[in-house]
């Protein structure tokens, strides 16, 4: 049989892969920001992201999450809610995607 083809690299921009390094030890996917958000609301969502305690750590879940947060936001409160109105978002989508 023929060789296979290598799979094709995904170039991950310096930048991303910069604050990925920077939050090494953290596994941004410890839980699915949209099954807490369904399984438990917004108040269930907000408590497991109390348990990350870093800016650069929440970065990290919402980008590997596919969660956008603007990074102008400095406080990890507000990256916070930026992230649980994100996965709101998301979720909505999908409700109204599937209805």
């Amino acid at each position: 049989p023929p060789a296979a083809e290598p799979a094709a690299k995904i170039e991950i921009p310096t930048e991303v892969r910069q604050r990925h390094d920077r939050a090494e030890n953290f596994n941004p996917y410890l839980f699915s920001a949209l099954v807490a958000l369904a399984k438990h609301g917004r108040d269930g969502l907000m408590l497991r992201l109390k348990d990350i305690k870093t800016a650069e750590h929440l970065r990290a879940f919402a980008e590997a999450q596919h969660v956008p947060v603007d990074p102008s936001l400095k406080r990890t409160d507000d990256i916070r809610k930026a992230i649980v109105a994100g996965v709101e978002r998301r979720l909505a989508d999908r409700k109204a995607a599937a209805s």
